[in-house]
């Protein structure tokens, strides 16, 4: 009798608490951009498997969001003036490679269309170096600005990344909380700043995203600024953040992006990496005709 009254007592506390749970649970969105066609199908499983799945053992609503340039002929366009791309210019994609990642909702754009109003309608000057191509940099631009348009202020947190970031670490699920509870809390990468801030990978609270998706607009006002000098992209990036009073700490994620070509970027920074976690080397093989990882085909 009484164990019966004792597991009763037990059942109704149980489903209390994982009523409690599902009701204060944040709600997280995660953000991808870019242009999918040129590196989506090798990284899809990684943002799927560190940051998608992870984010779902503690979270009831995890909802990822895709934005995505797609193109016309098929073909990947990299403004190769003044570029480190040569190797993947004009080469054929598929672009149905979109529809790689699970998503909530996916908006996609022609490519050629985009570049016939970018600068006209959006970024009038550009005072990015030469060794940004500054159309590349306008597109970027522009892809964070339509991420940020996704329905991110009905979330507590956002993760936003780029399609085409190999993941190589779980997502730290302490920064995710850290953000929730603090709305002007910015996570970056500690790598790829160049003198400013990462601009490829973002821990962040919707009202820190939707801000940092608007710098599109103030490009003109940051060249006038430092007119006539010209600056990387995350020194805009910092410019951005210090001007708005944003937050910015590190956060301990290691991706890598990998172009159509399956070769990596950030050299050292992979190879330091594969050093300390030799397990992730079979994964890699390095390509002495450009000095680079590459990433092995399975």
């Amino acid at each position: 009798m009484y164990e019966y009254v004792i597991f009763f007592i037990l059942l109704i506390i149980i489903t209390i608490i994982k009523l409690l749970n599902h009701r204060y649970s944040p709600k997280i969105c995660v953000l991808v951009t870019g242009f999918a066609p040129r590196g989506l199908r090798y990284t899809h499983e990684t943002i799927q498997k560190r940051i998608v799945d992870k984010l779902k053992l503690k979270y009831n609503t995890v909802d990822v969001y895709h934005y995505s340039f797609i193109s016309k002929k098929n073909l990947i366009d990299s403004d190769i003036k003044n570029s480190d791309r040569k190797s993947e210019d004009k080469l054929q994609i598929n672009n149905t490679d979109v529809n790689l990642l699970k998503v909530k909702e996916l908006i996609t754009e022609y490519q050629e269309d985009v570049d016939k109003d970018i600068e006209t309608h959006f970024v009038k000057k550009s005072c990015f170096t030469q060794l940004n191509p500054p159309l590349n940099c306008k597109r970027q631009l522009y892809q964070e600005y339509k991420t940020g348009q996704f329905p991110i202020q009905n979330y507590d947190a956002c993760v936003f990344l780029w399609s085409d970031t190999y993941i190589l670490r779980d997502i730290n699920l302490q920064h995710i909380e850290n953000v929730v509870h603090d709305n002007n809390l910015l996570y970056t990468t500690s790598y790829n700043e160049y003198g400013g801030i990462a601009d490829k990978f973002y821990i962040c609270s919707p009202r820190v995203m939707m801000l940092l998706s608007q710098r599109i607009f103030y490009t003109g006002l940051r060249c006038s600024q430092i007119f006539p000098k010209r600056e990387f992209p995350e020194a805009t990036l910092k410019w951005w953040v210090d001007y708005l009073n944003i937050k910015n700490k590190h956060t301990d994620m290691f991706y890598v992006r990998i172009r159509a070509t399956m070769n990596t970027t950030f050299y050292e920074q992979l190879k330091n990496f594969l050093k300390m976690n030799p397990s992730y080397e079979k994964l890699f093989e390095y390509d002495k005709s450009v000095g680079s990882f590459k990433l092995k085909i399975k």
